[in-house]
């Protein structure tokens, strides 16, 4: 593990606390996680029937794996949530925030087996195309409810939702990976979603997710890098070599310098140690779906090499019911064993 002065960290957080910072991502050099779409209000049969210990039991035949990445709305298109949120379950009702907390429940099977849990969060937090939302007619009450406030959509989204969930869950919730958030976003408005997210732990690390393709700082907010692979509509998968550069770009150090995605500059007065080397990539074609075919041997090497360099890697698993997909599941295991080996031959 690379380890820096204190007083640096200590000086960086005095100035600016909402600043990503290599401290916060200590505990995540080094490491390796799994991402799981939780069922939400989007499909209520799926949500009430998650069996959370079924789920867990698998998890936990995971040894080597840090951390698991879980989602308190639907995906890419937010919208529907996993978790209760009264004020706005009383203008929304029980569709899109539910009252089981199936969220609060994995995140309290997670903390019981000492796995940190991140969240997945999808910035815009609602989506009104035609295509993911067919209640659109709650766009006008969504209006409504955030003008009354004096609020802007994204102001909302952080002070409304992703602030409460924060508060709510404190420090179960280790971290946030952020998507869809686009280099148009100010400096104030990625402030506001920095400061939401760590209300409730200001320990929790987070990133923006702003670019894709090679490895890169989102934001001077981003304690860690999004890690966000070559768009799947632009290349074989998931395993297309076009992928390798991030792994060797974390190799040449794992706290990655340079420009920030987003094209702001990071406050002077504050040391830059960089930001932590993160990749985030699907163990299927798509995220969500499509065919298992990443090569073993090139998962389990990659997967080896980001961890040895001191960076770490989340593999995006396909569900199929409650449980993670096969035959991923089955090649999960055998990367853990293989990371098990190698811890104790150390």
């Amino acid at each position: 593990m690379t380890l820096f002065p204190l007083a640096t960290i200590t000086t960086a957080y005095a100035q600016d606390a909402d600043l990503g910072n290599t401290q916060r991502a200590e505990p995540f050099e080094g490491t390796w996680g799994v991402r799981i779409l939780l069922p939400t209000s989007h499909d209520q049969a799926a949500l009430d029937s998650f069996d959370v210990p079924a789920f867990i039991d698998q998890v936990t035949q995971l040894k080597s794996i840090s951390y698991v990445m879980i989602n308190v709305h639907n995906g890419h298109f937010g919208s529907y949530h996993n978790a209760p949120h009264p004020e706005l379950q009383a203008v929304f009702g029980k569709k899109h925030f539910p009252d089981r907390d199936l969220f609060g429940e994995v995140l309290d099977a997670l903390a019981e087996h000492d796995l940190k849990a991140l969240v997945y969060f999808s910035a815009p937090g609602w989506d009104w195309t035609a295509k993911y939302v067919p209640n659109k007619a709650i766009k006008p009450l969504w209006q409504e409810t955030i003008q009354s406030k004096s609020m802007s959509d994204w102001d909302a989204v952080a002070n409304l939702i992703v602030q409460h969930f924060s508060e709510r869950y404190g420090k179960k919730i280790s971290g946030w990976w952020f998507d869809r958030v686009t280099k148009r976003r100010s400096d104030a408005e990625l402030r506001t979603m920095a400061k939401a997210a760590r209300s409730g732990n200001p320990d929790a690390v987070l990133t923006f997710h702003v670019a894709t393709g090679p490895i890169n700082r989102g934001t001077p907010y981003c304690d860690y890098t999004a890690g966000h692979p070559h768009p799947m509509a632009h290349s074989k998968g998931p395993w297309d070599n076009v992928n390798l550069r991030m792994v060797t770009a974390i190799e040449e150090g794992p706290f990655i310098k340079g420009p920030y995605a987003n094209n702001t500059d990071r406050s002077p007065e504050a040391p830059d140690e960089g930001t932590l080397g993160h990749i985030f990539m699907p163990f299927q074609r798509n995220w969500k779906n499509g065919d298992a075919k990443f090569p073993p041997d090139q998962s389990l090497d990659w997967t080896r090499r980001v961890v040895n360099a001191g960076g770490f890697y989340t593999w995006a698993v396909a569900r199929e019911g409650g449980l993670f997909a096969e035959p991923q599941f089955s090649q999960l295991l055998e990367i853990d064993a293989a990371m098990e080996r190698a811890k104790h031959s150390e």
